[in-house]
């Protein structure tokens, strides 16, 4: 009695399938569907939070001038958010694991980055009196909790769009 769990194609020979061999290792059970837990902070999520958050810009910011060159800025963009003011809308608890969890997927989080440059854009914008373009602001954000308060911090300057 054969073992193999192929079945023989009529007319073969003897001890032969009628199949190619296989290049691979054969597999006795194969996951028909694949579990994966994936966390991360959603756009509506991202937006509620930086709603809520208290932001501080302190630095040097050169006064007007050429328009088609950024001002010198030499400063910090400093962002907290306490999430016990987001207890009544929210589904998890507002507490300090919650904080910790949010700070290690804020930075991996799509359109963070982007956000923080535009508060910092904005506030450069209100010193020095002119627009400044949230492309022009680089920042590399710390994210870090206090209990309940996740804290971001960014050293902030401006790149000149003419030497990219």
């Amino acid at each position: 009695m054969p073992t193999s769990s192929h079945r023989k194609i009529p007319g073969a020979p003897a001890g032969d399938s009628g199949l190619p061999p296989v290049p691979y290792a054969r597999v006795d059970h194969v996951q028909l569907v694949r579990r994966e837990v994936r966390e991360y902070v959603p756009r509506a999520s991202l937006e509620l939070l930086f709603r809520t958050a208290e932001v501080v810009f302190e630095g040097d910011v050169e006064a007007a001038g050429a328009v088609a060159r950024p001002p010198a800025v030499a400063g910090s963009l400093m962002i907290t958010i306490d999430l016990s003011e987001l207890a009544r809308i929210v589904r998890e608890p507002p507490d300090a694991a919650t904080a910790e969890r949010l700070a290690e997927l804020l930075p991996r989080t799509e359109g963070f980055a982007a956000r923080l440059a535009e508060l910092a854009a904005a506030e450069i914008a209100a010193r020095c009196g002119r627009t400044i373009p949230a492309a022009w602001v680089d920042l590399v954000p710390v994210v870090r909790t206090e209990g309940n308060r996740i804290l971001v911090d960014a050293d902030v300057s401006l790149s000149d769009p003419e030497r990219s």
